[in-house]
């Protein structure tokens, strides 16, 4: 199973890949808290594409990008298309979630939606990824999570059949419903890893990704992880800075000044000044 760990900006990039990771996400909602808004859509497809640019740049491990549901119709998506090729990355996923959230797209246009990416991509080694949100518990369309789990199936099947290279299942309910869905869909299958490691069963484990990738899931991303886990942090820190007026640091904390320093290459850009 390839991991990849999300994150905003090109230096906590670096930081994923120096921690081994096979890939790096470039999560739309921690874009758009970088900007300053919640993920509804306020982060246009041209400052995705620049902030996705500055990550693939910076690392040499592949980027995976979220493109929200093509930032239009599907005319607008070829042009997504464009941007993300010019940007590099190596996957981009278009979603079937409304800018309401009350109800997914219709199956017809997400299908237009996956064909117009693939005629649109000149490079064959994109991956277009689908990721399907029909079993999130905010439809308002279908109040039933048994006729969601369906609906839900039966678009991942139709997004495979039209061609997307990869799926994207989000907020599955079990790990029985994962494993379903790997048999049913003839695509490979990717999943949120937030959401699959709360399941019954893969909490617990102690190797999960191996687990999973047993189950058939392809690929895990770690959306929004980071984000969450660095919010309270931040706040903990800052208020007591305000409480205190101090900044304590020791010597631990210097060293990793200097180690963010060496990971964003200052030695080399002192070298080349020195000439």
């Amino acid at each position: 199973i390839i991991q990849a760990a999300g994150v905003a900006d090109a230096g906590n990039a670096m930081l994923v890949e120096e921690a081994g990771f096979p890939a790096v996400y470039m999560s739309g909602s921690y874009v758009s808290f970088t900007h300053g808004w919640p993920d509804l859509g306020m982060v246009t497809m041209t400052e995705m594409a620049e902030r996705a640019a500055c990550i693939v740049k910076r690392v040499k491990i592949p980027v995976i990008a979220d493109a929200d549901e093509g930032y239009g119709d599907s005319m607008q998506v070829s042009r997504t298309i464009a941007e993300y090729e010019r940007a590099g990355v190596a996957a981009l996923h278009i979603e079937d979630m409304s800018k309401t959230r009350g109800a997914p797209l219709p199956i017809a246009d997400m299908v237009k939606r996956i064909k117009v990416a693939l005629q649109a991509r000149t490079d064959p080694d994109l991956a277009v990824i689908v990721r399907t949100d029909a079993m999130a518990s905010w439809r308002t369309d279908l109040e039933s999570p048994a006729a969601r789990k369906e609906d839900c199936l039966k678009r991942a099947v139709s997004y495979a059949e039209a061609g997307a290279d990869l799926v994207m299942v989000m907020h599955p309910d079990s790990t029985e419903t994962l494993e379903r869905f790997c048999r049913e869909i003839s695509r490979p299958v990717a999943v949120e890893m937030g959401q699959v490691t709360a399941l019954r069963g893969v909490a617990a484990s102690n190797d999960c990704p191996r687990d999973l990738e047993k189950m058939g899931i392809k690929v895990g991303i770690f959306a929004t992880y980071l984000m969450m886990k660095m919010a309270p942090v931040m706040r903990r820190l800052l208020s007591e800075m305000r409480r205190t007026g101090q900044a304590p640091l020791n010597d631990e904390d210097r060293q990793h000044r200097k180690s963010l320093n060496a990971l964003l290459g200052e030695s080399e850009l002192m070298r080349i000044q020195s000439k």
